[in-house]
């Protein structure tokens, strides 16, 4: 097993373990070559235990290197050792959405906007190049400390999809409580990104994930459950035209969604602007919610 100090790959040193996960160990690494920090994810051994496994993940991490977009985590290298396999990555100082999240609990109605239209353009990219993310949640998603960009990671589940399909059966996997009702019987497509962006745009503005509970009752929720009202759920500090954003993307339905996350995003960048979507491009951090542009019930938001 690769513990701190190691050597792999033959340039990068292992440093101190910053994050693991249900299939991957992430490590701080000094790639000696380059004089460089890097990230390198190492698979977990007990994954590669299925004939081929390896070379169906390198297949993937060469099409997932192919990414070019200004909020998509690139890779620098892949390689394998003698049972597993690793990645390396961009190291990026600022911590996650998750990580943000828990220190503020939730946001102001421009801060989801700021990091939804980011997380939807890198969405579209790789949708438009058939590849599918399947795990789409705050913790995937990194925020550079200097300037908030975020930075969509962890496509280490995606599935490419052939050209010829807008859905491919796969097993289940992914994370349940941003799971849309198609994954959970283990079918995916580019609707199943947006319904995972959807719960966390639902996350961001209350702090709370739309469906919560025990295993089966999270399930249930995904399945049958009604859609929950964000408007409640924010202690109706939100306005009710978010609602709708809501309820289309989290749609049991994929084709009831949003056709992209693009499209969604656009929608509630809408809300917030009045009428005049804006580009992701250009936006900037926001600082303030104008209340008045989104016609907010009597209790005004408090960010």
């Amino acid at each position: 097993m690769q513990t701190e100090n190691s050597l792999i790959g033959g340039r990068y040193r292992l440093g101190k373990k910053i994050g693991q996960g249900g299939f991957a160990r992430v490590f701080l690494a000094t790639d000696s070559v380059l004089e460089r920090q890097v990230a390198v994810k190492i698979l977990n051994s007990d994954l590669t235990e299925e004939k081929d496994f390896l070379e169906r993940f390198g297949k993937e991490a060469r099409a997932i290197a192919t990414l070019e977009h200004p909020n998509i985590l690139g890779i620098y290298d892949y390689g394998q050792l003698s049972d597993t396999a690793f990645i390396v990555m961009p190291y990026v100082e600022g911590g996650s959405l998750h990580d943000k999240l828990r220190r503020d609990g939730l946001f102001s109605p421009p801060q989801a906007g700021y990091f939804l239209a980011q997380a939807a353009a890198a969405l579209d990219y790789a949708h438009r190049r058939n590849l599918v993310h399947r795990d789409v949640k705050p913790q995937n998603m990194l925020l550079r400390s200097e300037d908030d960009r975020l930075l969509l990671t962890d496509f280490g589940i995606s599935k490419i999809l052939s050209s010829a399909s807008a859905q491919s059966r796969t097993g289940i996997m992914g994370t349940l409580s941003y799971m849309s009702p198609e994954q959970l019987s283990g079918n995916v497509g580019r609707g199943t990104d947006v319904y995972a962006l959807g719960c966390v745009l639902f996350q961001m503005l209350t702090g709370k994930l739309p469906y919560g509970g025990p295993t089966e009752q999270v399930i249930m929720g995904h399945m049958v459950s009604p859609i929950p009202s964000i408007v409640e759920r924010s202690q109706f500090q939100l306005p009710p035209s978010i609602q709708g954003i809501i309820e289309k993307a989290l749609a049991k339905k994929i084709e009831d969604r949003y056709q992209s996350a693009g499209e969604m995003s656009q929608a509630f960048q809408a809300i917030l602007n009045g009428s005049t979507a804006i580009k992701p491009e250009t936006l900037q951090p926001p600082h303030t919610w104008n209340a008045n542009l989104a016609q907010p019930p009597t209790q005004p938001y408090s960010p």
